[in-house]
């Protein structure tokens, strides 16, 4: 979902990564509180006032993004479950979990917290406007709170629309699951919805483009449509490959032969006869009499060194020990492979048996492989089983 993106720091042990695309976002929302939506409620104030106002105003939107995610993190880490980031981007914020939840009602909480946290917010500054109010604060002041209030509220209502991937489709998914036991089933209908609400939003932005010429609100919302398709539909899949996978044994996908190099071996011939030839990331070292790893080496480490020193220098020379991160169980199934390589960003995994002796690799290609064949004999079947007209 997200290419291009960094880590900012660590809240609560979560890394909180940003975007690139939210640098737009905030651009756009601080042009929009200072030359929009203040001065339209509050006229006779200076231009500098609006200014701070809208900087203001743009903290206090990370902010109650970062808390809205922050609550769903902290809820699935209850449940035992593994966040890989929270991430800011152009539409917003997402807790990335890592597993899907152990029972329906996980998922609820889970997916809850996030809203609750929002209508937790709005009170609060809401409470705040009606008190400025009162007290007569500073008009600035009065609308900070007015508009994060607001704001917040705003934020709470829509994802409770009941459209996957917003929070209230995700808890539509996990009532529907707790009623039929069935997660593929409850997470079709809930992505339908999703992909059904993403076009009612293209649509909706095509009339305020046409019939309104409101430039601004169409293109957000049309983006806002596009994306809500393309997320419910990928959640689909997502679980369509889950279900697939899950207790899928990887030893057919073992490969065994030439798929180790010995440690002798000139980093001239390793670059001409298998970095050239293929596209993996890293390389086990065997001991060729105990079938024992004695560990990796890293494609990348070979470009530190130059080209000229490589005739002359064997694979010794950057060998590292294998992390346990990149190594496999001969007994794993294939999500659980699939699922370590992408939460490691490698292509390749090493696989040992229970007494940690050599068997071979596993390589991500041949996952996709195996997805695309099952995928394509599922859809056949179902069009098989589907009516005609």
């Amino acid at each position: 979902m997200f290419s291009k993106r960094i880590t900012l720091f660590r809240l609560m042990g979560f890394p909180i990564q940003v975007d690139f695309s939210w640098l737009f976002l905030i651009l756009l929302l601080g042009w929009s509180l200072s030359r929009g939506l203040f001065p339209n409620w509050y006229e006779q104030l200076a231009a500098e006032t609006y200014t701070w106002m809208a900087v203001v105003g743009t903290v206090g939107f990370v902010l109650s993004i970062l808390l809205h995610e922050l609550a769903h993190a902290v809820v699935a880490r209850h449940y035992g479950l593994s966040i890989r980031s929270i991430t800011l981007f152009v539409f917003g914020g997402v807790a990335e979990i890592e597993d899907e939840p152990p029972h329906a009602w996980a998922e609820f909480w889970v997916t809850a917290a996030g809203p609750a946290a929002s209508l937790a917010l709005a009170g609060g500054f809401y409470g705040l406007y009606l008190l400025s109010l009162q007290q007569i604060w500073p008009e600035s002041v009065e609308g900070l709170c007015r508009y994060l209030g607001w704001l917040n509220g705003l934020l709470a209502i829509f994802n409770l629309i009941p459209a996957f991937p917003l929070d209230g489709g995700r808890m539509l998914r996990a009532l529907l699951w707790s009623w039929r036991g069935d997660l593929p089933w409850a997470t079709r209908i809930a992505a339908h919805l999703g992909g059904g609400f993403g076009s009612l939003m293209v649509g909706l932005s095509l009339i305020q483009l046409f019939a309104y010429q409101n430039y601004v609100q169409a293109f957000w919302w049309f983006l806002l449509g596009i994306f809500m398709r393309n997320a419910s539909v990928a959640a689909y899949h997502r679980m369509r490959l889950r279900e697939i996978l899950r207790g899928e044994p990887i030893r057919p996908f073992i490969r065994q032969h030439d798929d180790s190099l010995p440690s002798t071996l000139s980093l001239q011939q390793f670059f001409e006869q298998y970095v050239e030839k293929e596209s993996h990331d890293l390389y086990p070292i065997v001991d060729p009499h105990t079938q024992t790893l004695v560990g990796c080496v890293y494609v990348d480490d070979l470009y530190t060194l130059d080209p000229h020193e490589w005739p002359g220098n064997t694979l010794r020379a950057l060998l590292k020990p294998c992390p346990p991160e990149l190594t496999i169980d001969s007994e794993s199934d294939a999500l659980q492979a699939v699922t370590q390589m992408n939460r490691q960003q490698s292509s390749r995994l090493v696989v040992l048996d229970r007494d940690q002796h050599y068997i071979g690799t596993l390589a991500m290609p041949d996952f996709v492989r195996f997805l695309s064949r099952k995928m394509g004999v599922e859809d056949e079947e179902d069009e098989q089983r589907s009516p005609s007209l």
